[in-house]
């Protein structure tokens, strides 16, 4: 929903996003639900630090930091 509210361009992160959602299923398959979940919170901060790099609003990347890590 963000991407098109905000008319964001992920294209430069296709690659990655790609990649990410390869290797979530491929450790999902094996049984690796820990990798599972450690891949799975990479690929979203990943995601949110490509938003907010294109967002035309400031973010707070150290905010975003103490939110995410549990």
């Amino acid at each position: 929903m963000f991407i098109s509210v905000l008319q964001l361009d992920y294209t430069p992160a296709v690659e990655r996003i790609v990649h990410d959602d390869r290797r979530l299923m491929a450790e999902l398959i094996a049984g690796r639900a820990e990798e599972a979940v450690r891949t799975w919170r990479a690929k979203l901060d990943n995601a949110v630090r490509h938003m907010s790099a294109l967002a035309p609003e400031a973010f707070d990347a150290d905010l975003w930091a103490r939110l995410s890590r549990a």
